[in-house]
């Protein structure tokens, strides 16, 4: 079985609706995020790495429909047409993983997996911007999101769109 390691960058809880930053992190400004978020994935994924459980693959963020580390790296600080501040901090992420180990995957995790459209948007805007993402995580909650018809067209299309793997890694 492989290692995921899932960063929230975050001391609570991350989803769609809250991405609070680390309570050290609070007064910084995007720049000062950026080499926050380099600077501790670097740290982690070395210590892991160092202590040989290298991760097979890492999670930058969690359900970041909305974007991370809020209001800096919030979509909606950008009135939702700007993705230019969330994927520099996407980009140290990366950059921080494959500094560590270019075998480690890089995956970005959304909610809603079944809502072709926020996902189509989302992923479309991110890879524009030229964030490497090995595999697309998704969280899938029959109950709030969508039958598992519905699921499966959204997935087969998704990755024949994209043609990145994909990962349902919160279900219930």
């Amino acid at each position: 079985m492989g290692v995921l390691i899932d960063f929230h960058y975050s001391n609570f809880w991350a989803d769609p609706g809250r991405q609070d930053k680390q309570a050290t992190w609070a007064s910084y400004d995007l720049q000062q995020l950026e080499t926050a978020v380099y600077e501790h994935t670097a740290n982690v994924c070395s210590a892991l790495i160092a202590q040989g459980t290298s991760p097979d693959m890492l999670q930058i963020g969690i359900e970041i429909n909305g974007g991370m580390l809020w209001p800096e790296g919030a979509l909606s600080t950008y009135g939702w047409l700007s993705f230019t501040e969330l994927t520099g901090l996407f980009k140290q992420g990366v950059k921080a993983v494959n500094d560590c180990s270019l075998e480690t995957k890089i995956m970005l995790h959304l909610a809603e997996a079944g809502n072709y459209g926020l996902l189509e948007w989302w992923y479309g805007n991110i890879i524009e911007e030229g964030v490497p993402c090995d595999v697309m995580g998704l969280s899938y909650y029959p109950f709030w999101h969508c039958t598992l018809e519905t699921l499966q067209n959204t997935l087969n299309s998704i990755a024949t769109l994209y043609n990145k793997d994909i990962v349902i890694v919160e279900f219930a």
